[in-house]
């Protein structure tokens, strides 16, 4: 066993945060234990990119030129020059981000090929906590449909089954324990504010009127 050998550790997470409110709860209600294990995460929010790099990020510029455009962003991104640093040290990297993440930043599905072609130890897994139906997961499905992603998880056990993923239970997955409650009000709000409380409050105060 050589030396370089010898001395690479275990392994190593990579999560890639978006920010906002959104990405805050989920990671308080899934990703505590993993965000918290600082000797073994690595937390990277991407900068947001100039207007030739949104350019030549798009679906259609990679369609066009074969996703040569995209390679010309190789090492623009965080992403990147993380994993120039960690994966020689580690016999496994794990890149792991939530279908929201692309709302920060599109990798073009060139770059994170050759990502994974520079460094075959690193595996990119998603998880879906929103139905791969709704637009937030758009560009996720994109990534995924092009075979970015080695391992896939889903909150919803019907996408779950649909699209062969890996069905991963959270608070938002079921609600079979609840069929029996009695609601007493004529609206509940479950989800994260984002002003959607307040106009919802207004709301119930002119029906009330």
């Amino acid at each position: 066993m050589n030396n370089e050998k010898a001395n690479k550790r275990t392994r190593v997470f990579i999560y890639i945060q978006n920010s906002g409110e959104a990405s805050d709860g989920m990671e308080s209600i899934m990703c505590a234990d993993l965000i918290s294990n600082k000797s073994n995460t690595i937390v990277i929010q991407e900068d947001r990119q100039d207007k030739l790099a949104e350019f030549l990020a798009r679906r259609k510029i990679q369609k066009l030129t074969n996703g040569k455009a995209g390679l010309l962003l190789f090492n623009r991104y965080k992403l990147g020059k993380t994993l120039h640093e960690v994966a020689p040290q580690y016999d496994d990297v794990f890149v792991f981000c939530f279908n929201f993440a692309f709302l920060s930043v599109r990798y073009p599905v060139s770059v994170l090929k050759a990502y994974k072609r520079q460094w075959p130890n690193v595996k990119f897994i998603l998880h879906y906590p929103d139905p791969v139906s709704r637009p937030v997961a758009s560009y996720a499905n994109y990534l995924r449909e092009n075979g970015v992603f080695d391992k896939v998880y889903s909150f919803d056990p019907k996408d779950s089954e649909e699209y062969e993923f890996q069905f991963w239970k959270t608070p938002y997955s079921s609600v079979e324990k609840y069929h029996q409650i009695k609601p007493n009000k004529d609206l509940y709000f479950v989800g994260y504010s984002m002003q959607r409380a307040v106009i919802l409050s207004q709301i119930a105060d002119l029906i009330s009127e």
